[in-house]
């Protein structure tokens, strides 16, 4: 009999001491943190077909927060999970709070539908990017992009750049060495 008021005080302690708030701050048709001139003629934009999100947090230990969130940090990564895009379109802005006794932590998440050059010739870590799209025998659709290699000195790089495999950068250009050389075209599959 103690032993399950025990249990019960412990679980309502939890419960009452554990708190988590999430609030819709905005919605926004455009938004970018880029440099690029959105609205010019000579911009033309496409959307992507799928949504991406971007979070940036902030932990803190006994009330001390350890940092701020920042809300640009979240936009440019959710524009910068989908290569060469430059803004997100039909979007939502929400600010997230969670306090767990000791601990908490807050953040900002940004999600939206990337935005990306018509031509999607745009220079990325001193590379062409030209995208494709092909499907597997599953049915899912990728997006094939040549990178010309400017900078890059390894597959490394280009893997952690995508946020792919190394082995499968190598596959899918017969490579035998992740050496890399100027002005060699490397492609790339990304799931879409």
């Amino acid at each position: 009999m103690k032993t399950k008021n025990v249990l019960f005080l412990l679980a309502a302690t939890l419960v009452l001491t554990t708190s988590s708030c999430s609030s819709r701050l905005t919605d926004f048709t455009v938004i970018s943190t880029k440099n690029v001139p959105i609205g010019n003629q000579t911009t033309d934009l496409k959307k992507a077909t799928v949504r991406v999100e971007g979070v940036d947090k902030a932990h803190w230990i006994l009330c001390i927060p350890l940092g701020t969130p920042n809300l640009k940090e979240a936009i440019d990564r959710a524009i910068e999970k989908y290569p060469g895009a430059v803004a997100l379109a039909d979007g939502v802005v929400k600010s997230k709070f969670i306090d767990f006794l000791l601990y908490g932590q807050s953040s900002y998440i940004v999600e939206g539908t990337p935005l990306y050059p018509a031509d999607m010739q745009q220079n990325t870590y001193n590379s062409q990017v030209s995208p494709t799209s092909n499907s597997n025998d599953n049915g899912e659709t990728y997006m094939r992009i040549k990178h010309q290699v400017n900078g890059e000195k390894n597959v490394t790089e280009l893997a952690k750049m995508y946020e792919v495999s190394v082995a499968d950068i190598m596959k899918w250009n017969n490579l035998t060495s992740p050496s890399l050389t100027s002005g060699q075209e490397i492609i790339i599959y990304l799931k879409r």
